[in-house]
């Protein structure tokens, strides 16, 4: 059996994986303010109901 060297480890091994560690590394900490966006949008739809209700019911003094 002949064996086969991969074209990566001629081009720098480990260091050719670096580039694509960063750009990784952007997709995760995009998804994650994706995420975050989200559930900061649906933290204020729900305070809002809140305080509609609240207002709804005739109190006059609304602590959140």
């Amino acid at each position: 059996m002949k064996k086969r060297i991969f074209p990566t480890a001629e081009r720098g091994g480990a260091l050719s994986f670096l580039p694509m560690l960063g750009a990784l590394e952007s997709l995760i900490g995009g998804a994650t303010s994706v995420t975050k966006a989200v559930n900061d949008s649906k933290a204020a739809r729900v305070e809002e109901q809140c305080h509609d209700r609240a207002m709804e019911q005739g109190r006059r003094l609304y602590l959140g």
